[in-house]
């Protein structure tokens, strides 16, 4: 949103999470919000839904996305992707 206008959405209707429309449109709608962000200032390596999808799931309480890569929360480490 910029001046209270809304640039770009991508409803998510199933659980705050998945869409119901076909993958085509998903990609489009989804391209649309990248390019918004990147207009209003978000520098291209960083994936502002993405992180919110991983962020607010309730289901990964300790470990959390973010674009430095997981992070392990009660720790305040990053952890490492591969052993």
């Amino acid at each position: 949103m910029a001046d209270g206008e809304v640039l770009a959405e991508l409803p998510l209707p199933i659980a705050g999470l998945m869409s119901d429309m076909d993958a085509h449109t998903v990609a489009e709608l989804n391209r649309k919000l990248n390019e918004a962000v990147r207009e209003l200032g978000v520098p291209d390596n960083i994936s502002p839904f993405m992180n919110m999808a991983f962020v607010s799931l309730t289901v990964i309480p300790k470990i959390k996305m973010s674009t430095y890569g997981l992070v392990d929360v009660a720790a305040q480490q990053l952890l490492p992707l591969w052993c």
